[in-house]
């Protein structure tokens, strides 16, 4: 193998090391914004559902059905 070919691996195998940081950063980054935003939805979406069933039985109040129709928003 002559010295051009070492070189040439040796770069290449120092952008793979780049690339895999990149990809492990980006990856923390995405987990921290899937836990922001993933818990409160599954949150809301709990609130929501106990609360639909919570009125079916019931004849709840205009703000009643307007607060359960925004969380129903918020939560989709």
């Amino acid at each position: 193998m002559t010295e051009d070919q070492k070189q040439l691996i040796n770069e290449w195998i120092e952008d793979a090391r780049m690339l895999l940081h990149a990809h492990m950063n980006l990856s923390e980054t995405m987990r921290t914004k899937h836990r922001k935003l993933g818990i409160p939805a599954a949150v809301l979406s709990a609130i929501v559902g106990t609360s639909v069933f919570a009125s079916i039985g019931k004849d709840p109040s205009i703000y009643t059905q307007v607060a359960v129709g925004l969380a129903s928003v918020a939560a989709a």
